[in-house]
């Protein structure tokens, strides 16, 4: 008895809670909140959002510093068809708004999988409103996983050296997207696709958002001038094909059939990749000393490297479709890790530029890990 009467007095107080919160406009619908069974019912969107922090919001000009910024949207979920986009900031759902005690997350909270509701968006310098109908986790899970003839690549590395105002400046990868389209080293790019770029993450996102083939339109500061420029985004294979008068793919089937990966210059430098079994890699570790791991279980896929060697610069990508804690490195055969990247819990592609060619001339050993499997790769660099 004491037990039910306990429970008459929760039930009262949670009704009077309920009518409170709707004497405050609060929008809840009782039925929906029990037709909710668990996280698969949960609002859906799509989106990769980061909390990007009342200092760069208000560097950005948005009256509301405590919204959710769009990272990436994953083709084919709800938000895709609303029509968010990279860089999207977004403040408000229907009549609630962000604010330094309720987040984004704690507004969507209060939605389900099928309910209608009208998002407030930051874009650029403007602010639109978005109709979505949100999604199931489970029934829109979709992949962002991209191949290199799908990855937008516009050709610009950050010259860090140089002051940075009010953007980034850049160093341009001859035979580019930003080569052709009249970029130069020491531009500084303040607005990509009407969007303002203050950093090297706005600039990645920005990049990513454009489709290849579409135009990808560029404001930068030149000297003591303003310069635009748009141009059609080219791939990072079809920029690959087009660099011919600087790297060229061999011929030499003798030697290319054995490597996955086969990359020469006019002056004879060589990038060149090559698959490895448990055995291949138990020998490495007794040859160099290694300490590498052997499993060669984790599934990835797509494994992609492109070089530039005037640049120093290796391109490195790769697929992994499973989920967990990951990390990437690189060891020479003095044992030596040149390259460490923990990716934190990960999944989906990952693609880097990095400087391992000014290590010169050696034998590399790539090792991507996830929980407790592992793909070894080696590498030969030869300049």
């Amino acid at each position: 008895m004491k037990t039910a009467a306990t429970l008459h007095i929760i039930l009262a107080l949670c009704l009077l809670h309920l009518a409170s919160l709707n004497a405050q406009g609060t929008q809840y619908r009782l039925s929906n909140r029990y037709e909710a069974m668990g996280p698969d019912n949960d609002a859906y969107m799509g989106v990769y959002l980061n909390s990007i922090g009342p200092e760069k919001a208000r560097a950005l000009g948005f009256e509301n510093l405590y919204g959710s910024y769009i990272r990436k949207v994953i083709a084919g979920t709800p938000a895709d068809r609303a029509g968010l986009r990279a860089l999207d900031y977004i403040y408000g759902v229907d009549a609630y708004r962000t604010g330094a005690e309720q987040s984004l997350s704690d507004i969507l909270d209060r939605y389900n999988a099928g309910d209608r509701a009208k998002l407030y968006v930051q874009r650029g310098t403007g602010r639109v409103r978005l109709d979505i109908i949100f999604g199931n986790r489970n029934e829109e899970r979709r992949s962002i996983s991209v191949t290199p003839c799908q990855d937008p690549f516009l050709g610009v590395m950050k010259m860090s050296k140089a002051p940075q105002k009010d953007g980034i400046v850049i160093q341009v990868v001859r035979g580019s997207t930003a080569d052709e389209m009249g970029l130069e080293d020491g531009d500084e790019i303040l607005r990509i696709n009407g969007y303002k770029i203050l950093d090297w993450t706005d600039l990645t996102y920005a990049i990513n958002d454009t489709e290849v083939g579409s135009d990808i339109e560029i404001v930068a500061w030149r000297g003591r001038g303003r310069i635009e420029r748009s141009h059609p985004i080219q791939s990072r294979c079809a920029y690959e094909e087009n660099k011919a008068t600087a790297t060229v793919r061999t011929t030499e089937k003798q030697e290319n059939k054995y490597f996955d990966t086969y990359i020469k210059d006019r002056n004879g430098r060589k990038l060149l990749s090559q698959s490895m079994d448990r055995n291949d890699v138990q020998q490495a570790n007794r040859q160099y000393g290694l300490g590498l791991k052997t499993d060669q279980s984790l599934p990835v896929s797509n494994f992609y490297f492109g070089a530039d060697f005037d640049q120093k610069v290796l391109e490195l990508s790769f697929e992994l479709p499973g989920s967990g804690p990951t990390r990437v490195k690189v060891f020479n055969t003095r044992g030596r890790a040149v390259y460490d990247f923990d990716l934190g819990s990960f999944s989906g592609t990952f693609r880097d530029r990095t400087n391992l060619l000014k290590n010169g001339s050696d034998n590399y050993f790539l090792e991507v890990t996830q929980g407790g499997k592992s793909q070894v790769r080696k590498i030969e660099i030869r300049q």
